[in-house]
């Protein structure tokens, strides 16, 4: 401030008008880069050609059209690429505005699809990206919506359903531009379903005031011709009325929309509900009966389509029928309705080529000539009207493309027994056949074989449903014959060559090809194929084949592993069992009842015969009888909740021992040849005598035959305790555990199962049946 007051008024003007010249030169300098940036690309616009009156598309459906742009001098491009993506989107906040302001937001998302390309790209010839001259450029592009049922385009209070395409132009040394449009997508509905067109009843009455005040009954019977209807489309509803009080009663009709905004964990939501549409018919006099009418109510043009299949947003619709008293609550039924494009989801068939056949509905005669990227279809055809062509067009186009593409892609193995099972160390052999009928780029075909055990299920706690679920992967391989990036090291991920060492080539000629493929199933320790009611364990190939701009197509099919068990590795399966039990009796019997019951070893193929042996001595008053039972039990596990699951298989009832006796009891019980094999511990074995029980696990070995066992030996009861009590019975001490072998040479031929343990132990059985 001082060196501005001591300066000359010559040497301020000077320093205000360097300043100002600064100034001046900055704003243009910035006037210059905006109009640079704003300038460069203008009139974007994504084009899309559509093929129906309400521009709207379905699952499976292609998106043919154009980006044009036009530019007011020479820029340099590296990348025009395109998003397609289709997403639900909901978010809400919650909380007091107080002092403190503490509110709580709610927001989930969910993607079905997220497909990306590129329609103009910098493959390396150009340096610093392409040049594109001053003038309108324009650009086609194709794509494919994916098949899969997703849910209507809808925006709503706290959420969205979007399905858009983006196109983001990418230049040297400048920031991306994106332009975004968005597509009407509708959810097929199978409206071949006679519940949807039956009509809707319902009856409800009320009385006024009540005991000797009560009056006569105000009765409401209301019916719609069926359930579901479209946007615009008039609701006719019949009422049957009788108004046996002392007070005028209205009938009343209306349309409510609900909004369900759901988290993730369906335990936050936010529900949203307005009226859609209402009107009120000729008020009904005192005293009156059998009064008929009928109740005309519009459904808005505007009204969004119902959805029910998308898991954090619903929008469901309620026809409430009311009959309106003064100073009383409404007489009410109430309808769920289901609101859809009924002329979209039923168009009429059209005479397709090669024998399909079609059916039409009298109207005028066509003939149509539609062009669209070098595909021309002339369409002839007979008595089918105007307000359907369209979407018959649509239908033929896309059955001309499907025989242009892929006609088949099948994945097989070949089997190496006559059970078609495999084990650790087997190889699988098979082949990808792929069939074409006409010349096509593959940007990859690969072949994945793995294993991996998966479990799902619900459960419901008050109006809440909790998913619970849970997976494991045991191995993952994955062969490509064409792949379009450059071959890695990873073992898991192979390029294989033909038998002369050479790549396959990415195009494939018309015809029938087949791709030989080898996989070895892994030395480690994994379960058998299993499949139950919460979750399976699945060992399976997978082929895919990938294509630029259009969804992958794939098959699968899947092989049954039997992992073996070595009794020599596995001491514990050939272990005793014994188990004693002494009860005393209530409830009208007096005494006591002791069991003594012993299993000569823990593991059983299948169709072997299982020998029980009790000592039960019978002190009560009354006569009991043993049973015996052989039950399976199976056990699903996700975030620390379980679920079981348990099927008695076999029951047998001994002979009945009379009171104050001693008796011995031994009970052949054959394991059926079909029983699956045990899984951790999954199988159980119980015996019990009347009122105790007593519990012993057991393991179901996979086996083709097993001889019978020899019968026992008579001996004395009570049964000894400890480690002689199988020999005691005649049963054979099963020595002690061998020792795991030595280190294995590379080149050495594989080792016997047992070697890796690949049964799981015995030991942490459940006790207690649930």
């Amino acid at each position: 401030m001082r060196s501005l007051l001591g300066m000359s008024a010559r040497n301020f003007c000077s320093v205000v008008v360097y300043v100002a010249s600064q100034l001046f030169q900055n704003l243009v300098a910035l006037g210059q880069l905006k109009i640079m940036f704003q300038q460069a690309i203008t009139n974007f616009n994504i084009n899309y050609d559509v093929y129906n009156e309400s521009r709207t598309f379905f699952s499976g459906d292609r998106v043919t059209g154009n980006i044009s742009f036009e530019l007011k001098k020479e820029i340099k491009i590296s990348t025009i690429g395109m998003e397609f993506r289709g997403m639900a989107h909901v978010h809400w906040s919650s909380g007091s505005g107080g002092k403190k302001r503490r509110r709580r937001h709610y927001s989930a998302k969910l993607d079905y699809f997220r497909i990306k390309s590129s329609i103009l790209q910098d493959c390396g010839a150009a340096v610093g990206g392409l040049r594109l001259q001053r003038g309108t450029h324009v650009y086609p592009f194709t794509l494919q919506i994916p098949q899969g049922d997703f849910p209507s385009s809808f925006r709503g209070v706290h959420g969205i359903i979007t399905y858009t395409l983006t196109v983001t132009i990418y230049r040297p040394w400048h920031l991306s531009k994106s332009f975004v449009t968005e597509l009407m997508f509708m959810n097929r509905l199978n409206l071949n379903q006679p519940e949807l067109w039956s009509p809707l009843s319902g009856t409800n009455s009320t009385t006024l005031c009540c005991l000797w005040c009560a009056s006569g009954p105000i009765t409401l019977t209301a019916t719609a011709e069926k359930k579901v209807f479209a946007p615009g489309e008039t609701v006719k509803i019949v009422c049957e009325l009788g108004n046996s009080s002392s007070r005028t009663a209205t009938p009343k009709a209306k349309l409510l929309q609900k909004q369900n905004f759901f988290m993730h964990n369906k335990v936050n939501r936010r529900l949203v509900s307005q009226t859609m549409a209402s009107m009120a018919g000729h008020p009904v006099s005192p005293h009156t009966s059998e009064v008929h009418t009928e109740l005309m109510l519009t459904i808005p043009p505007s009204a969004p389509y119902s959805i029910a299949n998308c898991s954090i947003l619903e929008v469901q619709y309620v026809l409430e029928v009311s009959l309106g008293v003064s100073a009383s609550p409404d007489v009410t039924v109430m309808f769920p309705i289901i609101l859809c494009n009924t002329s979209a989801h039923n168009p009429p068939a059209l005479s397709l080529p090669d024998g399909h056949q079609a059916h039409h509905s009298p109207s005028h005669h066509h003939s149509v000539d539609l062009k669209r990227h070098d595909l021309r279809v002339q369409v002839q055809t007979q008595g089918v009207g105007h307000s359907c062509l369209p979407t018959c067009l649509r239908e033929l186009v896309v059955f001309s493309i499907m025989l242009s593409t892929v006609k088949s892609l099948k994945v097989s193995y070949n089997p190496i027994n006559e059970a078609n099972t495999f084990t650790n160390g087997d190889t699988v052999s098979g082949q990808v056949t792929l069939e074409v009928v006409k010349d096509c780029q593959i940007n990859s075909l690969s072949v994945k074989f793995k294993g991996k055990a998966r479990v799902l299920w619900t459960e419901r706690h008050g109006n809440t449903t909790v998913t619970y679920h849970s997976k494991e992967k045991y191995f993952i391989i994955k062969h490509y014959f064409i792949h379009d990036k450059t071959p890695t090291e990873d073992d898991t991920e192979t390029l294989i060559t033909t038998e002369r060492g050479e790549y396959y080539s990415s195009v494939v000629a018309p015809g029938c090809h087949v791709y030989p493929f080898t996989f070895q199933i892994p030395f480690k320790k994994m379960p058998p194929s299993f499949k139950g009611a919460d979750g399976k364990i699945a060992y399976s190939l997978e082929a895919r084949l990938s294509r630029s701009l259009r969804i992958d197509k794939k098959d699968t099919t899947e092989l049954t592993f039997v992992p073996r068990v070595d009794w020599s590795q596995d001491p514990e399966l050939r272990e005793p069992q014994h188990e004693s039990k002494d009860k005393k009796m209530k409830l009208f019997n007096s005494g006591s009842v002791s069991m003594d019951v012993s299993l000569e070893k823990t593991g059983f193929f299948q169709g072997e015969a299982l020998r029980v042996l009790a000592c039960i001595q019978n002190n009560s008053s009354r006569e009991i009888k043993p049973k015996f039972c052989l039950y399976r039990k199976h056990c699903f596990f996700a975030k620390g909740r379980r679920r079981v699951h348990t099927k008695d298989l076999l029951k047998e009832v001994g002979e009945p021992i009379p009171p104050s006796a001693h008796q011995k009891v031994t009970r052949v019980i054959t394991i059926p040849q079909d029983i699956e094999p045990s899984i951790s511990g999954l199988w159980h074995h119980h015996s019990g005598a009347q009122t105790e029980e007593i519990k012993f696990p057991i393991a179901i070995l996979r086996s083709p035959q097993v001889p019978a066992a020899p019968p026992y030996p008579e001996t004395a009861a009570p049964y000894p305790a400890g480690a002689g009590a199988a020999a005691a019975f005649g049963f054979a001490n099963p020595g002690p555990p061998q020792p795991p072998p030595a280190a294995l040479n590379p080149f050495d031929p594989p080792p016997p199962y047992g070697a890796y343990n690949l049964y799981p132990p015995m030991t942490g059985f459940g006790t207690e049946r649930q």
